[in-house]
């Protein structure tokens, strides 16, 4: 069961996962800080430490593009 405190309505949401997929991020971002998704494409937006940004594939979890971050 995985709790998440959302902070803005003062509630705590249990989620009852059925499936959990996981696989290392390396390749992706290291240091992987930030995760954004578009839900319609089924895109993953993983930033991190590293200054780097991946766009991932949510449902096979291939690496389509990266990017070096612009922002100091």
């Amino acid at each position: 069961m995985i709790y998440d405190n959302i902070e803005d309505k003062d509630e705590v949401a249990a989620l009852i996962p059925t499936r959990i997929l996981s696989g290392p991020l390396a390749i992706a971002s290291p240091e992987a800080t930030a995760m954004e998704m578009d839900v319609q494409h089924r895109r993953l937006f993983i930033g991190g430490r590293n200054k780097v940004l991946a766009i991932m594939d949510a449902d096979n979890r291939q690496v389509l593009q990266t990017f070096p971050s612009v922002m100091e």
